[in-house]
């Protein structure tokens, strides 16, 4: 069957998932990243910053979310302004550190979630570049490889319904649960072709989808480089560039993130986009610290210029993202591109909030497209179909609502029958 044929016989969907997506994994919604039993995961000392800050600038019964304080901080960088007696010096820092909380939060509820997993007596493939030991070497390297494979093997099987218990996971914690039923589901159903907008920080999705292809197989809408523990003794040096899979590449995955992720990174003086793929930025960053320990000739290899000096790259959905971010651009385009080709529309756990304008703006731009031709389906899953029903009307007209859990949703969608990679050919004798 060639490519055309495969194109004209599935449609082509697009699944935009949103925090409703990850909150049954335990990942704390945008308005409650700041509450006492999430802020409680972050570092003392990044705790009185962000506390002092939040006195300092907001009244007590005033404060915004953190999206919100990363998106004025962002306005009066690129203004060059103070926000009340805080310098654009000491706003860079501090932007820092609230980026560092959510990456913090992110990756200790990640934790929590591998722990309840039960996977086996393995060490946590993060825990080499999150610890203190001074051996950062290539022996932690591959003892870190080998546990990744064997967790990915485990979560292969949650895959494919032979997780422990032979596929009752009545046992495991809520969120853990929440993971297999809704990312390990999502897995499964996704088809080489379609298309993930995903506004969520966290590296959930990737996770899930490591399973069923390879990360060659995605394309993240960009050209990146690959910066990972488990890249360096395949390419012999942490830096593994990538292109986006070429257009006639029929076994793929269009994901885009338009938000930004914990596992993304860019370098401050060159501009490099960096995805580490399975491993938070703020395990990356120690691996980072011990190559700069390295002599500079043995340096050259690993960076992308003389000044490599990269930062976790998340980009609130307000305010003037594109402007800190040109790599959200070419996404941004990539993802209209896709929306107007799409037959059906999936809004998995997603509010379409009137304040993010940029997807509005997206979809706007993609209805031109489409001179005026609708969508074949829009389902909505939302916990909550009556509060966001007008948003959805606004932009769309009529849609499918679904009320209730996405995890619910994805129960009724068959598996997918279609491989990411065409079957081994027979060996004729």
């Amino acid at each position: 069957m060639s490519e055309t044929e495969v194109s004209h016989l599935s449609p082509k969907r697009v699944f935009i998932i949103g925090a409703g997506m990850s909150a049954d994994c335990g990942v704390p919604i945008i308005r409650n990243f700041l509450e006492d039993r999430f802020l409680s995961l972050v570092n003392e000392e990044d705790q009185k910053k962000i506390l002092k800050f939040l006195s300092d600038v907001y009244l007590p019964d005033n404060t915004p979310n953190i999206e919100e304080i990363l998106s004025e901080i962002d306005n009066c960088l690129i203004e060059g302004s103070p926000l009340k007696n805080y310098s654009p010096e000491e706003l860079f820092s501090l932007r820092q550190v609230f980026v560092n909380a959510i990456i913090e939060i992110i990756a200790k509820t990640w934790d929590k979630i591998n722990t309840d997993l039960d996977i086996g007596p393995i060490d946590n493939p993060y825990a080499a570049y999150l610890c203190d030991e001074e051996d950062m070497g290539g022996v932690i390297r591959a003892k870190n490889i080998l546990n990744m494979e064997r967790e990915l093997e485990y979560y292969r099987s949650l895959r494919d319904g032979s997780c422990k218990d032979d596929g009752d996971i009545s046992s495991l914690s809520s969120e853990a649960q929440g993971y297999v039923r809704n990312y390990c589901k999502f897995a499964k159903i996704v088809d080489p072709g379609d298309t993930i907008l995903t506004f969520n920080y966290d590296h959930f999705l990737e996770f899930a989808l490591s399973g069923v292809l390879d990360r060659t197989d995605i394309d993240y809408g960009v050209n990146y480089c690959e910066l990972s523990p488990d890249v360096d003794l395949a390419c012999h040096g942490p830096i593994c560039y990538r292109i986006r899979p070429p257009d006639w590449v029929k076994y793929k995955l269009h994901v885009f993130r338009l938000h930004g992720s914990i596992n993304w990174g860019r370098c401050t003086n060159c501009g490099e986009l960096f995805v580490t793929y399975l491993t938070p930025w703020s395990g990356v960053q120690k691996y980072i610290e011990y190559i700069k320990t390295l002599p500079p000739k043995e340096q050259e290899r690993y960076f992308c210029c003389e000044k490599f000096d990269p930062k976790s790259l998340i980009v609130p959905p307000f305010g003037k993202k594109v402007e800190r971010s040109p790599y959200l651009i070419e996404i941004s385009n990539a993802a209209i591109e896709k929306i107007a080709e799409a037959d059906e529309l999936y809004f998995l756990g997603y509010s379409l909030a009137t304040s993010d304008t940029k997807i509005r703006d997206i979809i706007h731009e993609a209805k031109i497209h489409r001179h005026g031709k609708r969508w074949n389906k829009v389902v909505v899953v939302h916990t909550r179909i009556p509060d966001v029903t007008k948003n959805y009307e606004e932009v769309f007209g009529d849609f499918i609502p679904f009320n209730g859990k996405v995890a619910e949703y994805l129960d009724s969608i068959p598996d997918s029958d279609k491989p990411f990679h065409d079957p081994p050919k027979e060996i004729v004798l």
